[in-house]
C-alpha cells in the first residue's frame, strides 16, 4: 500500500502540471486493461508526458523484468551472428597457368565455397600484337598442362571464346558465383580492359579483386615518388585444395579454340595458325610428322608446363651455383658470344615459362635468393 501511495502522489503531481494538455488527451483505459496489476513486486512510473501530441505515455515492468534483460543481453553476447555465405568464384586464367604463387587462385581458394577457372578466347582482343603462331602452340600445351594440375585436385579449366567481358559475365551469372578474381596484365590496352570488366562487374553487384602476379614490386603504371622502395614479398605456397561447383558452366574442349592446330611445312603466311590441307591429314595420321608439322623441332625442344618450368629452374640454380653456367674456356664477354649463343644451352632458357605464366617471377628471385 505504501508503494501504491507513494506512485499515486507521483501520478497525481505530473499530471496536475499539465493539466490543460491532459483535458485535450483521449481517456486512457485503466490500467488493470493493458495487463498492469497491484501486486507488491510491480512497479509503475509514468516517465513523461508528450507535449507535442498531448499523449500520456505510460510504462511498466513486472517483477523479474531486470533478470530477463540482463539473460537475453548474456545470450546475444553468445549468439554469433550469421554471416552471409561467400559464395563461389570465378577466376580468369591468362598468363597464369600455374598452382604456385598464383595469388588470385589461391585467394579464391582459401575465401570461397567453390572455384571455377576460366579461360576466355577473346574475339576483340584489343592488343596491336596478339599472340599467334608458336606463342598460341605454347599456350595451347601450358593449359593442357595446368588442366592436369588442376584435374589432380577435382577442378578443371572452363573455355570460352567470343568478348572477354560477355564471356566473364555470362559464366558468373549462370554459376550464380559472387566474386571474381583475376591476376592482372601488364600491356596498357588489357589494362584498359581489365579496368573496363571490373566496372561491369561492380555495377552488377559482384565481387572483384584482381592481383599483382607477373611482376617483382611495382605495376607499370603506378606512380613512383623518386626514391619510393616497396618490400619484396615471398611467393605464396601452391594451392592444394579446390572445391567444384554442383554444376558446371557450359564450356568449350581446348582443341575446339585452334591453338593446338599446327599442321604445315612452315607457319602459314597472313598469320594463319596452320595449312588447312596438312592439317586434315595431321589428324587423321596420314602425313610425316617431321614435314608437316611445323612445331615438331619444339614439342621434342620444349618440355611443358609448371612442373617442367620449376625443374629447369632447378637445373639452372644448380649449374649457376657450381660455376658452370658458362661452358668451359668462354667468357660471357668473349668474341664468341658466350652464354648469348642461342643456339646452345648456354642461357637459363625460362623466358617463355615467365612469358606465359608457367613460372612466377616471385618464386625465380626467392629461389635464386636461397641458392
Amino acid at each position: 500500500m505504501m508503494f501504491q501511495n507513494r506512485s499515486t502522489r507521483r501520478l497525481t503531481a505530473i499530471c496536475s502540471t499539465s493539466s490543460k494538455f491532459l483535458e485535450q488527451a483521449p481517456q486512457v483505459a485503466p490500467m488493470s486493461q493493458i495487463g498492469i496489476g497491484f501486486s507488491l513486486g510491480a512497479r509503475i512510473e509514468v516517465p513523461c508526458v508528450d507535449m507535442t501530441n498531448s499523449l500520456v505515455h505510460v510504462s511498466a515492468a513486472l517483477p523479474g523484468a531486470a533478470r530477463i534483460r540482463r539473460r537475453a543481453r548474456q545470450r546475444a553476447k553468445k549468439t554469433k551472428p550469421v554471416a552471409e555465405s561467400p559464395g563461389g568464384c570465378i577466376v580468369l586464367i591468362r598468363e597464369d597457368c600455374r598452382l604456385h604463387d598464383n595469388p588470385a587462385l589461391h585467394t579464391a581458394s582459401e575465401m570461397h565455397e567453390w572455384v571455377v577457372p576460366l579461360f576466355v578466347h577473346d574475339d576483340n582482343d584489343p592488343s596491336p600484337w596478339p599472340v599467334r603462331g608458336a606463342g598460341l602452340w605454347w599456350r595451347h600445351e601450358s593449359l593442357k598442362c595446368f588442366e592436369k594440375s588442376l584435374q589432380g585436385l577435382g577442378s578443371r579449366i572452363v573455355y570460352r571464346k567470343g568478348n572477354l567481358i560477355e564471356q566473364v559475365m555470362d559464366v558468373m551469372l549462370s554459376s550464380g558465383a559472387k566474386a571474381l578474381h583475376f591476376n592482372l596484365q601488364l600491356e596498357p590496352w588489357h589494362h584498359e580492359r581489365d579496368l573496363a570488366l571490373e566496372s561491369t562487374a561492380i555495377s552488377l553487384g559482384l565481387d572483384v579483386r584482381s592481383f599483382n602476379a607477373m611482376v617483382m614490386k611495382f605495376e607499370p603504371w603506378e606512380v613512383r615518388l623518386h626514391g619510393q622502395k616497396r618490400q619484396k614479398r615471398e611467393p605464396l605456397p601452391a594451392v592444394r585444395r579446390l572445391v567444384s561447383p554442383k554444376d558446371w558452366p557450359w564450356s568449350m574442349e581446348l582443341a575446339d579454340l585452334g591453338y593446338g592446330r599446327t599442321g604445315g611445312r612452315k607457319i602459314p603466311p597472313g598469320f594463319g595458325q596452320f595449312n588447312e590441307k596438312r592439317q586434315r591429314m595431321l589428324s587423321a595420321g596420314f602425313c610425316d610428322l617431321k614435314e608437316d608439322d611445323w612445331a615438331y623441332e619444339m614439342r621434342r625442344f620444349w618440355p611443358m608446363g609448371e612442373h617442367a618450368a620449376m625443374r629447369r629452374l632447378e637445373e639452372w640454380l644448380k649449374d649457376a651455383a657450381w660455376g658452370c653456367y658458362f661452358p668451359p674456356g668462354l667468357h660471357p664477354r668473349d668474341e664468341a658470344g658466350g652464354r648469348f649463343r642461342a643456339d646452345k644451352a648456354w642461357t637459363a632458357m625460362l623466358s617463355p615459362y615467365l612469358r606465359f605464366g608457367d613460372l612466377s617471377p616471385r618464386y625465380v628471385d626467392w629461389r635464386v635468393s636461397e641458392a
